[in-house]
């Protein structure tokens, strides 16, 4: 029997290597024609229904289930309308939770295996990080000579050459996270090589929101290095500088231009109209600061259950959006399930490291506010390729829900929601 929980470890662990190359490093399959992120998927799911069935039962599969049934019944009363086509393919309206249903099936899979294997998060961590470093140098590498690429997405023009590739979106917007893991974490001897890249990949983007929360993420994962790991002191510190910086802001969003990407330069051109009150109206029309308003304007106007129409929300904000669009009853439940995410990701980490966790989450909900993130791979990447990553990092044995140690049963029939 424990040749076998082995052999399922290795096959789960074999697995994620294949996810994380298909969720961080597209240029295997573009070069090699060889598909990734599908065929881990079905191998995942393989392994869950004969190997790990209980997690099919589990409290995050079954509110993510939840969110579902919310969403079908929205629809059947005519109230969920006006939805992109990325947004419904390829499962149909199914496609708005398979992220969260991926997330939650790999996470529960893993906590049963960790009871046999203390190693599995650990090498899987270990593999992410590389590869991670590794696409992101790539993609800076050919944002340098083809600027524009890390925005354009231009991996999808079949005209170009094979090698011209960069990252998803949605791995770019992994990257403030990332970066806090390893400042809070991280003592090896390529810890600054490994800052340097990403830092200068953030920079280089042109990613305005994603810079901005690195801002926000390095201050505090620079606090939590020092030792200061305080809540609310850090918070003050976050809060005080924020202070600074808007009255400041002139200083600051001219500095934008100066950084090695055009789109800085036209960014801080709206911020400054903005700030200047200069054809205000017409101004926040025409950028994310409209988009933002647009979404509150729906939420005041149908605050409990929305629009029912998503072409009425902003379509720049995951929070904003989904409140106008179904309302705080319909919000609700992306949250729980995200909580509830959340909390089964924290229980992969080591304890010591969990409350770095807890900070790099609160720094999501930010980016969460700002940006309208969608995408599978940005799931991934932050419930379970951080984690490991995190376990990697902090290079120490959580034995706290080991087979031997574990007092609260992963399945608790009695386990409070949040």
């Amino acid at each position: 029997m424990l040749s076998f929980k082995l052999n399922r470890n290795n096959l789960f662990l074999l697995a994620m290597y294949v996810m994380v190359i298909g969720v961080n490093f597209g240029l295997f399959t573009r070069i090699t024609k060889i598909p990734t992120f599908w065929p881990s998927v079905i191998l995942i799911i393989i392994i869950t229904i004969f190997a790990n069935s209980v997690v099919l039962t589990s409290r995050s599969v079954l509110l993510t289930l939840l969110l579902f049934l919310v969403i079908i019944i929205y629809e059947y009363f005519n109230h969920f309308n006006g939805l992109p086509d990325v947004m419904t393919k390829p499962f149909g309206i199914f496609s708005i939770v398979f992220p969260y249903m991926l997330v939650a099936i790999i996470i529960e899979n893993l906590l049963v295996l960790k009871r046999y294997s203390n190693t599995l998060l650990s090498q899987m961590g270990r593999f992410s990080l590389l590869i991670y470093i590794l696409a992101l140098f790539i993609s800076v590498i050919n944002e340098i000579s083809h600027s524009g690429i890390m925005r354009s997405n231009f991996q999808d023009h079949q005209n170009l050459p094979v090698w011209l590739w960069t990252v998803s979106f949605g791995t770019l917007y992994s990257m403030p996270f990332i970066l806090m893991a390893i400042v809070m974490l991280y003592k090896g001897k390529m810890s600054y090589l490994y800052v340097i890249i990403i830092v200068f990949s953030v920079i280089k983007s042109g990613f305005t929101i994603a810079l901005f929360v690195s801002g926000i993420g390095l201050l505090i994962a620079t606090l939590y290095r020092l030792g200061i790991k305080v809540f609310y002191f850090n918070l003050l510190i976050v809060m005080v500088v924020a202070v600074i910086g808007l009255y400041n802001t002139n200083a600051i969003v001219g500095f934008l231009p100066e950084l090695p990407n055009t789109i800085y330069s036209e960014k801080s051109s709206d911020i400054i109209k903005i700030v200047n009150n200069i054809n205000f109206i017409d101004m926040l029309a025409s950028t994310r600061q409209g988009t933002y308003d647009a979404s509150v304007n729906t939420i005041i106007k149908y605050p409990f259950f929305g629009s029912g129409d998503f072409q009425d929300s902003g379509q720049h904000s995951y929070i904003l959006d989904r409140l106008s669009f179904i309302g705080f009853i319909g919000t609700f439940f992306y949250i729980v399930v995200l909580l509830t995410l959340y909390r089964k990701a924290l229980l992969l980490i080591p304890k010591n490291a969990q409350k770095a966790y807890s900070y790099i989450f609160l720094t999501i909900c930010i980016l969460l506010i700002f940006n309208p993130i969608e995408w599978p791979d940005f799931w991934v990447s932050i419930f379970v390729i951080l984690p490991s990553i995190i376990v990697y990092l902090s290079n120490e044995e959580d034995s706290k829900y080991s087979l031997v140690e574990n007092e609260n049963n992963i399945y608790p029939r009695n386990e409070p929601i949040l």
